[in-house]
């Protein structure tokens, strides 16, 4: 199962310039805390994930790993890796704003947030366009430019579980997504056979965070 590091970069462009066609350029994200499957189980559909070993991520952090550390022409930090943390932000953008109208988008000062908090949880597409491009460009000057994913089907957390950090999520209500269809979702939104939706972001944060995790071994 191939993606090329082209159709990965163009999928994403369409739907970033979605985004920004629709005046979307910067919101507030509602959730910070999600739940996280390790790889050892996520890739594993013969059996149900241990909800036990689950651990939490935080979508500020990655904020700051793949969007703020990224911004300069010289950073040495960056890395495949950072494929991962771009992917729980654009899973997060992309359900957000499916979830709603753009008019209906809150902003930082409706939801209440404190100013301190809105400079973390604020996030700017152009910022997270940037971070993206820059981790494409590392790759290719790797040498990167198709890569063979060694997995298909994987677990992912229902939105109505992943960020709710008081509570583990059930085991029962896990869902089984593919990434070869992921793939060709992208694919055909690269080769202008599909218009871009928000809610891509969600399978291209699949395709991203098994590439991140397979590169960076």
């Amino acid at each position: 199962m191939k993606i090329s590091i082209k159709e990965l970069e163009l999928a994403f462009l369409r739907i970033i310039s979605h985004l920004e066609n629709n005046d979307i350029k910067e919101f507030g994200l509602k959730h910070d805390y999600y739940w996280q499957i390790h790889k050892e189980q996520c890739y594993d559909v013969s059996k149900k994930p241990d909800v036990e070993e689950f651990t939490l991520g935080q979508l500020t952090w990655d904020i700051e790993r793949a969007v703020k550390r990224v911004k300069d022409e010289e950073d040495e930090y960056v890395m495949a890796y950072d494929l991962v943390f771009l992917s729980t932000l654009m899973r997060a953008i992309g359900e957000e704003i499916s979830a709603q109208s753009r008019n209906e988008l809150l902003s930082l000062e409706e939801r209440g947030t404190s100013m301190r908090e809105a400079e973390y949880t604020k996030i700017s597409i152009e910022k997270l366009k940037i971070g993206f491009l820059k981790v494409m460009r590392y790759l290719e000057e790797d040498g990167i430019k198709e890569f063979t994913l060694s997995n298909d089907y994987y677990w992912y957390i229902p939105k109505e579980q992943y960020y709710i950090p008081e509570e583990r999520p059930k085991a029962e209500e896990l869902k089984i997504g593919q990434l070869s269809s992921d793939i060709e979702k992208m694919r055909r939104i690269a080769n202008d056979k599909d218009e871009p939706i928000p809610n891509d972001l969600m399978w291209l944060s699949a395709i991203m965070r098994a590439l991140g995790e397979e590169i960076f071994v």
